[in-house]
């Protein structure tokens, strides 16, 4: 089977995406230790939680679509079925760990979006 081309453009948005996350949590963790007197539940940093929680969700959107696309011209019917068969006890766990685990206010919900997203997904 040929090697499957990558997309420079989903790598870059989603390297974006990761650096963003990685500032804001270094930015949560700074007031939550009370190192930094910033307000991360409001302004700026409000919204800036809320687009990097977009952002992620549209790459993951995106990539599974493109997964799916490939997996399907590749694999028959019933082994794509399986593929996504597989995949579903680890995301139900991870959707109800992250329903009723404590945590970040828009973390719970993206990694519950995701593990939705994996489930459901045909």
């Amino acid at each position: 089977m040929a090697e499957m081309s990558r997309y420079p453009e989903i790598d870059l948005v989603r390297g974006i995406a990761i650096l963003m996350m990685i500032l804001f949590h270094t930015v949560f963790d700074l007031f939550f230790f009370r190192i930094l007197p910033v307000e991360v539940y409001s302004g700026f940093w409000r919204y800036f939680a809320l687009a990097t929680a977009s952002l992620f969700l549209l790459i993951v959107g995106i990539s599974l679509t493109i997964s799916r696309a490939r997996a399907a011209s590749v694999k028959p019917g019933i082994q794509l079925a399986l593929k996504f068969v597989y995949r579903e006890p680890a995301s139900s766990f991870s959707g109800c760990w992250s329903r009723y685990a404590p945590g970040y206010f828009s973390g719970r919900a993206s990694l519950f979006l995701v593990s939705c997203t994996l489930s459901a997904y045909p």
